[in-house]
């Protein structure tokens, strides 16, 4: 289809910066199933397109038309490949995140099931009246001990599939946030000294932290439980992969951003840090980063 006007019936505007044209031929480019886009000619010369002009704008239109539709099909194979690319992608983090899980949720299970049978154990023996070969006495003391175990095994994978259950809100946006006006530098210091005594009772003088705090710390407009947790989880990753043990440290502070005042908690530790390479893909979803080694 080929069409040509004078020039006078476009709005000059769209001819802006030109002479004045005064021929025009508007050849559409078209593809098996759409219109792909409009090649326009523009001549200062009166009836400048004649059949013999048209007969080659008609050739070009058709190459045109074809190398056009070509690009555009290749476009689209692109972002196919991409697609399935990222799709293959999720799959295998997702597939590597329920690996890693079935794993933390193995190792309570596992610790909880042997003691539980070694209390059992020992329950037998004792109404049996005999304590079968290398089975200890049982006291109270080693009763406690074993019963201990198993509730901070119990909390620990009531914590793990919380979490999980976490995951699963946020990725389907459901997350729902309690919000109220918090003394952030408190809850700090306070989870400080929770993460200290549990520290305390596994290694104790390895490690030692502390909270340092701004003066008047504006209040923060936050959920506090939310907040603890992503702290708490900090302050083990900071303990976890500080092998030498030392200071691990939370800073409450302010910043300026964007002529707002804003608060900024930071935790900081002397263990063997990220690698300048994976810090991109710290807050990736299902991604869990290699172990640097301490050297």
């Amino acid at each position: 289809m080929l069409l040509s006007s004078p020039v006078s019936l476009l709005r000059r505007s769209a001819i802006a910066g030109y002479q004045e044209m005064m021929s025009i031929a508007i050849a559409p480019l078209e593809g098996p199933k759409r219109l792909l886009g409009l090649l326009i000619f523009m001549d200062t010369r009166a009836q400048a397109f004649l059949y013999g002009e048209c007969l080659l704008i008609e050739q070009y239109r058709l190459l045109v038309s074809k190398n056009v539709e070509q690009a555009l099909q290749a476009m689209i194979v692109t972002e196919a490949s991409a697609t399935r690319h990222e799709i293959v992608t999720d799959v295998q983090e997702q597939s590597e995140f329920i690996a890693l899980v079935s794993h933390e949720l193995r190792t309570p299970l596992t610790d909880i099931r042997g003691y539980a049978e070694l209390l059992q154990a020992y329950a037998v023996s004792d109404q049996e009246m005999h304590r079968p070969a290398g089975i200890m006495e049982m006291t109270a003391e080693r009763q406690q001990q074993y019963l201990n175990v198993i509730v901070e095994q119990t909390n620990h994978l009531e914590v793990l599939i919380s979490d999980l259950l976490d995951v699963s809100r946020l990725c389907s946006r459901r997350l729902a946030l309690r919000h109220s006006w918090i003394d952030i530098g408190e809850l700090c210091q306070r989870i400080a000294q929770i993460m200290q005594d549990k520290i305390e009772r596994q290694q104790p003088g390895y490690y030692r932290i502390s909270c340092k705090r701004e003066i008047d710390l504006p209040l923060a407009w936050a959920d506090p439980h939310r907040v603890q947790q992503v702290l708490i989880n900090l302050l083990e990753n900071a303990v976890k992969y500080s092998p030498d043990g030392g200071v691990i440290q939370i800073q409450v502070s302010t910043v300026s951003l964007c002529a707002r005042r804003m608060l900024c908690v930071a935790v900081s530790d002397q263990g063997i840090g990220v690698p300048s390479q994976q810090q991109l893909s710290l807050f990736q979803l299902f991604t869990r980063l290699g172990h640097p080694s301490a050297g």
